[in-house]
Protein backbone atom coordinates (compact mmCIF):
# COMPACT_ATOMS: atom_id res chain seq x y z
CA UNK A 1 0.00 0.00 0.00
CA UNK A 2 2.85 2.42 0.74
CA UNK A 3 4.18 1.67 -2.72
CA UNK A 4 0.93 3.03 -4.16
CA UNK A 5 1.54 6.45 -2.57
CA UNK A 6 5.26 6.63 -3.35
CA UNK A 7 4.85 8.68 -6.58
CA UNK A 8 2.64 11.19 -4.72
CA UNK A 9 5.15 11.39 -1.87
CA UNK A 10 8.02 12.02 -4.28
CA UNK A 11 6.00 14.64 -6.15
CA UNK A 12 5.08 16.33 -2.88
CA UNK A 13 8.72 16.32 -1.72
CA UNK A 14 9.84 17.80 -5.04
CA UNK A 15 7.12 20.45 -4.90
CA UNK A 16 8.03 21.29 -1.30
CA UNK A 17 11.73 21.59 -2.20
CA UNK A 18 10.91 23.86 -5.17
CA UNK A 19 8.69 26.03 -2.97
CA UNK A 20 11.45 26.30 -0.34
CA UNK A 21 14.04 27.25 -2.98
CA UNK A 22 11.69 29.81 -4.51
CA UNK A 23 10.99 31.29 -1.07
CA UNK A 24 14.72 31.55 -0.26
CA UNK A 25 15.56 33.26 -3.56
CA UNK A 26 12.62 35.67 -3.20
CA UNK A 27 13.67 36.51 0.36
CA UNK A 28 17.26 37.17 -0.74
CA UNK A 29 16.03 39.44 -3.55
CA UNK A 30 13.79 41.31 -1.12
CA UNK A 31 16.63 41.80 1.40
CA UNK A 32 18.90 43.08 -1.39
CA UNK A 33 16.22 45.53 -2.55
CA UNK A 34 15.65 46.72 1.02
CA UNK A 35 19.38 47.39 1.44
CA UNK A 36 19.46 49.33 -1.84
CA UNK A 37 16.41 51.38 -0.83
CA UNK A 38 17.87 52.23 2.58
CA UNK A 39 21.23 53.22 1.11
CA UNK A 40 19.84 55.17 -1.83
CA UNK A 41 18.57 58.66 -0.93
CA UNK A 42 17.03 59.12 -4.36
CA UNK A 43 13.27 59.28 -4.41
CA UNK A 44 11.25 58.43 -7.47
CA UNK A 45 9.56 61.70 -8.46
CA UNK A 46 6.29 61.56 -10.34
CA UNK A 47 5.68 64.73 -12.39
CA UNK A 48 2.88 66.89 -11.00
CA UNK A 49 3.06 65.29 -7.56
CA UNK A 50 4.28 67.27 -4.50
CA UNK A 51 8.01 67.12 -3.80
CA UNK A 52 7.22 66.77 -0.10
CA UNK A 53 4.00 66.69 1.89
CA UNK A 54 2.97 66.21 5.47
CA UNK A 55 2.06 68.05 8.65
CA UNK A 56 3.67 71.32 9.70
CA UNK A 57 2.73 73.75 12.45
CA UNK A 58 2.61 77.42 11.47
CA UNK A 59 3.11 80.23 13.95
CA UNK A 60 0.21 82.69 13.98
CA UNK A 61 0.89 86.01 15.70
CA UNK A 62 -2.10 87.72 17.35
CA UNK A 63 -2.47 90.86 19.43
CA UNK A 64 -2.67 88.72 22.59
CA UNK A 65 0.19 86.36 21.76
CA UNK A 66 1.23 83.53 19.53
CA UNK A 67 -0.55 80.30 18.58
CA UNK A 68 0.57 77.30 16.57
CA UNK A 69 -1.80 75.93 13.92
CA UNK A 70 -1.47 72.39 12.57
CA UNK A 71 -1.57 72.29 8.75
CA UNK A 72 -1.37 69.59 6.12
CA UNK A 73 1.16 71.00 3.66
CA UNK A 74 2.33 70.17 0.14
CA UNK A 75 5.35 71.71 -1.55
CA UNK A 76 6.07 71.70 -5.29
CA UNK A 77 9.77 72.32 -5.87
CA UNK A 78 9.34 73.11 -9.59
CA UNK A 79 6.88 75.96 -8.96
CA UNK A 80 8.05 76.78 -5.40
CA UNK A 81 4.42 76.71 -4.23
CA UNK A 82 3.62 75.74 -0.63
CA UNK A 83 -0.02 74.79 -0.05
CA UNK A 84 -1.27 74.80 3.55
CA UNK A 85 -4.58 73.33 4.71
CA UNK A 86 -5.47 73.89 8.39
CA UNK A 87 -6.34 70.61 10.07
CA UNK A 88 -8.71 72.09 12.65
CA UNK A 89 -11.21 74.66 11.41
CA UNK A 90 -11.91 77.15 14.19
CA UNK A 91 -14.45 79.97 14.16
CA UNK A 92 -12.80 83.34 13.57
CA UNK A 93 -9.62 81.72 12.21
CA UNK A 94 -8.41 81.87 8.64
CA UNK A 95 -10.37 79.24 6.74
CA UNK A 96 -9.43 77.17 3.74
CA UNK A 97 -6.32 76.53 1.75
CA UNK A 98 -3.47 79.05 1.65
CA UNK A 99 -0.87 79.07 -1.11
CA UNK A 100 2.52 80.73 -0.86
CA UNK A 101 5.16 81.31 -3.51
CA UNK A 102 8.41 80.64 -1.70
CA UNK A 103 11.30 83.11 -1.87
CA UNK A 104 13.65 81.57 0.70
CA UNK A 105 13.88 79.08 3.54
CA UNK A 106 16.24 79.37 6.53
CA UNK A 107 16.58 77.09 9.55
CA UNK A 108 15.54 78.82 12.76
CA UNK A 109 18.25 78.94 15.43
CA UNK A 110 17.29 76.86 18.45
CA UNK A 111 18.10 79.66 20.89
CA UNK A 112 15.85 82.12 19.06
CA UNK A 113 12.60 80.21 19.71
CA UNK A 114 11.14 78.00 22.43
CA UNK A 115 10.14 75.27 19.93
CA UNK A 116 12.32 72.67 18.21
CA UNK A 117 12.49 71.71 14.51
CA UNK A 118 11.59 75.21 13.24
CA UNK A 119 12.43 77.02 10.03
CA UNK A 120 11.42 80.35 8.51
CA UNK A 121 10.17 80.93 4.99
CA UNK A 122 9.86 84.19 3.09
CA UNK A 123 6.99 84.42 0.63
CA UNK A 124 5.67 86.81 -1.98
CA UNK A 125 2.24 86.90 -0.29
CA UNK A 126 3.24 87.91 3.28
CA UNK A 127 5.63 90.56 4.55
CA UNK A 128 8.32 89.25 6.87
CA UNK A 129 8.78 85.58 7.56
CA UNK A 130 6.46 82.68 8.30
CA UNK A 131 7.76 80.34 11.01
CA UNK A 132 7.01 76.65 10.51
CA UNK A 133 7.64 73.72 12.83
CA UNK A 134 8.23 70.18 11.56
CA UNK A 135 7.30 67.07 13.54
CA UNK A 136 10.91 65.87 13.99
CA UNK A 137 14.49 66.72 13.07
CA UNK A 138 14.58 64.32 10.07
CA UNK A 139 11.24 65.77 8.95
CA UNK A 140 12.61 69.33 9.21
CA UNK A 141 15.65 68.34 7.16
CA UNK A 142 13.37 66.78 4.53
CA UNK A 143 11.29 69.96 4.21
CA UNK A 144 14.36 72.20 4.13
CA UNK A 145 16.07 70.06 1.51
CA UNK A 146 12.99 70.20 -0.70
CA UNK A 147 12.78 73.99 -0.25
CA UNK A 148 16.53 74.48 -0.82
CA UNK A 149 16.79 75.73 2.76
CA UNK A 150 19.89 77.38 4.17
CA UNK A 151 21.52 77.33 7.58
CA UNK A 152 21.44 80.62 9.52
CA UNK A 153 24.62 82.66 9.36
CA UNK A 154 25.90 84.85 12.12
CA UNK A 155 25.99 88.50 11.20
CA UNK A 156 29.57 89.76 10.69
CA UNK A 157 29.02 92.63 13.14
CA UNK A 158 27.75 90.20 15.77
CA UNK A 159 30.85 87.97 15.44
CA UNK A 160 33.14 91.03 15.66
CA UNK A 161 31.37 92.23 18.81
CA UNK A 162 31.65 88.79 20.39
CA UNK A 163 35.38 88.70 19.64
CA UNK A 164 35.78 92.15 21.26
CA UNK A 165 34.07 91.20 24.54
CA UNK A 166 37.10 89.74 26.39
CA UNK A 167 39.45 92.70 25.58
CA UNK A 168 36.69 95.20 26.37
CA UNK A 169 36.02 93.54 29.72
CA UNK A 170 39.74 93.71 30.51
CA UNK A 171 39.86 97.45 29.66
CA UNK A 172 36.77 98.18 31.80
CA UNK A 173 38.29 96.26 34.70
CA UNK A 174 41.58 98.19 34.32
CA UNK A 175 39.77 101.57 34.22
CA UNK A 176 37.66 100.73 37.27
CA UNK A 177 40.79 99.78 39.18
CA UNK A 178 42.53 102.99 38.11
CA UNK A 179 39.63 105.24 39.19
CA UNK A 180 39.07 103.51 42.50
CA UNK A 181 42.55 104.50 43.74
Amino acid sequence: MTQDFMPYKQELQLSLQNTRNHFESTREEMEELMKRMKNSPQVCKIPGQPTVEGYLYSQEKWALGVTWVKNYCKYQKETKILTMNPVEQKPGAKQGTTEFKLKSCIRRKSESIDKRFCFDIETNERPGTVTLQALSEPNRKQWMEAMDGKEPVRAPLQSVLISLLPPAAHIVHYLCAAFSM
